[in-house]
């Protein structure tokens, strides 16, 4: 049976494995270390097991994919010069998250993307999956004016997905407030779909 921490609460769903067999939810737990419990459960037994602190990942995470048996996480690792992204396997069994700098075996995680894409203060990033490498996909750092910088900041953290004209959507939720815009291929801001800005 499982309970919440003294004084934690359900924080939200974080993923959910391609067979519906477990999937991860998030706890606020003021024991824990950065505040923040990952839980996985197990859908067929009813089994919920703590896995993981927030302050057992490097960065912030950006994306979580259960599969039967462990589970995917791809952190935001804050750098002098931007994000970098880093994929990490936990394992119920062991108890224990590795960092896989060569990547995954992405048929493990049929329910995982091949690229995670996001925009970070200093440029757009893909990060494969499989492979472990990060691409730069444009470069902000010439994007220096008040109001450049201002959306810039505005902007950090936005998950990107390329359109088939080769620009993006980018969206982003901060504090709960989700923007949704287009950026175009060199970075620079195109129409607003849903502003917050």
């Amino acid at each position: 049976m499982y309970a919440l921490p003294e004084d934690g609460g359900v924080d939200g769903g974080v993923g959910i494995a391609d067979d519906g067999s477990s999937f991860v939810f998030r706890v606020s737990d003021p024991a824990a270390g950065d505040g923040k419990s990952f839980y996985l459960a197990d859908t067929r037994t009813g089994a919920v097991k703590k896995a993981f602190d927030l302050g057992d990942l490097p960065g912030r995470v950006v994306g979580v994919w259960p599969s039967a048996g462990d589970v995917l996480i791809v952190c935001a690792v804050r750098a002098t010069k931007g994000d970098r992204l880093q994929a990490l396997v936990y394992s119920p069994a062991s108890g224990k998250l590795a960092a896989q700098p060569r990547g995954v075996d992405l048929k493990k995680w049929p329910g995982a993307p091949k690229t995670v894409s996001m925009m970070t203060y200093y440029e757009g990033i893909e990060f494969d999956l499989s492979s472990g490498k990060t691409k730069r996909l444009f470069d902000l750092t010439e994007k220096s004016s008040a109001e450049e910088k201002g959306w810039r900041d505005f902007m950090r953290d936005s998950r990107l997905y390329r359109l088939d004209n080769g620009n993006y959507v980018a969206i982003s939720d901060v504090g709960g407030s989700i923007d949704i815009r287009e950026v175009k291929r060199d970075g620079s801001l195109g129409r607003a779909m849903l502003s917050r800005m």
